[in-house]
C-alpha cells in the first residue's frame, strides 16, 4: 500500500487517508455495515 492511503472498508480500494476519512467516513461506514446490517 502507498504512504498516505488507507484500504476502504466499503469497496476494498486504497483511498487517500484524510483526516476525513480516517475518522468519519470509515468509522460510520463500519458501523452501518457491522451494527445496522446495510450491505457493502
Amino acid at each position: 500500500m502507498k504512504d498516505g492511503y488507507i484500504i476502504d472498508y466499503i469497496s476494498g480500494l486504497e483511498v487517500r487517508a484524510t483526516l476525513e476519512e480516517v475518522e468519519a467516513v470509515q468509522v460510520f461506514a463500519k458501523i452501518l455495515v457491522e451494527d445496522y446490517g446495510y450491505p457493502k
